[in-house]
């Protein structure tokens, strides 16, 4: 989150806000009210962001978003402001999370995969054979049989 949060121009003491509020977007079990609370709190602080990057633009993309907005009369009404740094903060982290840790989860379930990731890299880019050990639970492989279900699939 802080590669996002530094893309879009947020002050570092706020970094550790964005992925408790963004988590708190899509959680699915969430109780409705909470969600929109989540989501109004996250759009307060990108509205905070952006007025702060307004009055001391830098090199980040919230800078230049509210530069295309100032300029010309305003050419971006505020959802348009902040309706990409919204997107990019929940679906920057949460994709990416979750990419990377079932990408980890499946190679280390699957070291034939991982040997055949890792065959075209540099030794010392190379994870080693304890890289995997103690990780989570993996999910099972597409090949493995389901509880209950006989391998001929007939149950």
């Amino acid at each position: 989150m802080a590669v996002i949060g530094e893309l879009l121009g947020v002050d570092p003491a706020h970094h550790d806000r964005l992925p408790a509020l963004s988590e708190r977007v899509v959680a699915t079990g969430a109780d409705p009210g909470e969600t929109l609370s989540a989501h109004r709190a996250l759009l307060v602080l990108l509205g905070e962001v952006a007025e702060t990057r307004a009055a001391a633009p830098g090199g980040d993309l919230t800078s230049a978003l509210t530069t295309a907005r100032d300029e010309g009369g305003g050419r971006l009404a505020p959802a348009e402001l902040l309706g990409p740094l919204f997107l990019l903060v929940v679906a920057g982290h949460g994709t990416t999370l979750h990419l990377v840790t079932n990408a980890v989860r499946a190679l280390c379930s699957r070291r034939d995969q991982l040997a055949s990731s890792c065959a075209g890299m540099p030794p010392g880019a190379r994870p080693s054979r304890s890289s995997c050990a103690g990780t989570a639970p993996s999910a099972p492989s597409p090949s493995a049989t389901p509880p209950g279900a006989s391998a001929s699939g007939r149950g």
